[in-house]
C-alpha cells in the first residue's frame, strides 16, 4: 500500500492516449485498458483517476448487475480504462448474459460446458462480425489487462482460469506483498508459461525462485552438470502429448549416480 503502483498504471495509461494515433481505424473489437481489481477497490481506483488526471480519463465502470444492462460496446470502446471485479466476471448475472447471448446465435444445442471457452466465444464474436451488442468482456482484444493485487487470484485456479479467457497485448500483475511461497509462485508460472505476452525470462527466473525455495532446496548441494539422455518410448509418448513433438534427445540436469 502506498508504493504508487495505481498512479503509476494511470501515468501510463495517460501516456499511451496521447501517443495514440488520430484517424488510424481500428480492429472491430479493439479496446483500450481493461483493470480488474478487489471488490473494495473500484472507488479507490476512481479516486485516484480524478486526483491525478481531474476530467483527462474517461473510466467505464463494470461493477454491478445494474451496470452490465447499462454499458454498451461502443461505452467500453471508447473508454480509456475499463473497470471491473473477478466477483462481477463469476457472477451468475454476467455468466448468464454471456451465455444467453452465445445461445441466442448458435442454439440450445451446443453444450454449455463449452460455451465459457475461448475459441467459442472468439468464434461467436466473429460471426456477428464484431458487433457484439453486450459488455462481454472476453471477446475483446484489449491493448493491456492489469490485474490489482495479482496474488490473491493465483490462489484462485477458477480465477486463473478466467484470465486465460481474455485476449490482450500486454499483461500486468500488480502486488506489494508478494506470496513467494513454491505453491503460489507454481501457480503463477503456470498461467504465465503459456502466454505469448509474458516476457520470456519472467517465467525462468520464476522458476528458478521456485526451486530455491522448495522444501530441502537448501540442503541439496547445486549441481549444474548436463547428461545428454534418450527417454523411452513412455516418455516419448507424454511428451509428444504435452509439446506435439520433441527431439530424440533432451538435455537434463541430474546429479551424478552414487551408491
Amino acid at each position: 500500500v502506498g508504493s504508487g503502483k495505481t498512479a503509476t498504471v494511470l501515468c501510463l495509461v495517460d501516456e499511451a492516449k496521447r501517443r495514440r494515433p488520430t484517424g488510424v481505424e481500428r480492429p472491430k473489437l479493439a479496446a483500450p485498458r481493461l483493470i480488474i481489481v478487489p471488490i473494495n477497490l473500484p472507488s479507490q481506483w476512481c479516486a485516484e483517476v480524478e486526483k491525478f488526471f481531474p476530467g483527462a480519463l474517461r473510466v467505464v465502470s463494470l461493477l454491478t448487475a445494474k451496470d452490465l444492462k447499462v454499458v454498451t460496446q461502443e461505452m467500453i470502446q471508447s473508454a480509456d480504462i475499463v473497470l471491473t471485479t473477478f466477483n462481477l466476471l463469476r457472477s451468475k448475472s454476467y455468466v448468464d448474459m454471456s451465455e444467453g447471448a452465445i445461445l441466442r446465435v448458435v442454439g440450445d444445442h451446443v453444450d454449455r460446458k463449452l460455451l465459457r471457452v475461448k475459441t467459442t466465444l472468439q468464434t461467436w464474436s466473429r460471426v456477428l462480425g464484431g458487433d457484439i451488442g453486450v459488455p462481454l468482456l472476453e471477446c475483446f482484444s484489449w491493448d493491456r489487462v492489469v490485474v490489482d493485487e495479482f496474488m490473491e487470484c493465483v490462489e484462485t485456479p477458477r480465477d486463473l482460469r478466467l484470465l486465460k479467457l481474455f485476449s490482450c497485448k500486454i499483461f500486468w500483475g500488480m502486488t506489494a506483498t508478494p506470496d513467494l511461497r513454491p505453491e503460489s509462485l507454481l501457480s503463477w508460472y503456470f498461467f504465465a508459461k503459456d502466454a505469448p505476452v509474458v516476457h520470456p525470462k519472467l517465467t525462468k527466473a520464476l522458476l528458478q525462485v521456485i526451486l530455491r525455495r522448495a522444501p530441502g532446496a537448501e540442503c541439496t548441494a547445486p549441481n549444474n552438470s548436463l547428461l545428454l539422455v534418450k527417454p523411452n518410448e513412455d516418455e516419448m509418448h507424454l511428451l509428444d502429448e504435452a509439446r506435439g513433438s520433441v527431439e530424440n534427445s533432451i538435455k537434463v540436469g541430474c546429479a551424478p549416480y552414487t551408491s
